[in-house]
């Protein structure tokens, strides 16, 4: 049930689409990255246990699960990626809703025909 599930956010989202892809860490403090390849890498820690799964989507969409220490080479550099992504956002970025945070104002706004781009002068674009 939707109403039950706790909602989920982008918290912290760092961009090195020039490199590498696209981090974000998610409010239930999961941390993901979209490869500029397309695949996808998800870390998150298991319910009521201190163990960290991997959750891996390649090119075709085939979703993968592993455990952080038991993982194919193949994943292995992106693993390393995730935890550098990781490591950046916690030591330089703020928490979306951290209590240093003052609060936001729109900064600016605009739409086109799929969306629209709210600019927050928190940085934050939603």
């Amino acid at each position: 049930d939707p109403k039950v599930s706790p909602m989920v956010l982008v918290s912290k989202w760092v961009d090195y689409s020039d490199k590498y892809g696209f981090g974000y860490s998610l409010s239930d403090d999961s941390i993901g990255v979209v490869f500029n390849d397309l695949t996808k890498l998800l870390l998150f820690q298991t319910e009521g246990k201190h163990d960290f799964n991997i959750h891996y989507i390649d090119y075709g969409g085939v979703e993968h699960y592993y455990t952080i220490q038991e993982f194919p080479s193949s994943v292995e550099k992106k693993v390393k990626l995730l935890n550098y992504f990781r490591a950046y956002m916690k030591e330089h970025l703020l928490k979306a809703g951290d209590e240093l945070s003052r609060i936001p104002f729109m900064k600016t706004w605009f739409r086109t025909s799929r969306a629209v781009v709210m600019h927050l002068t928190n940085g934050t674009v939603q």
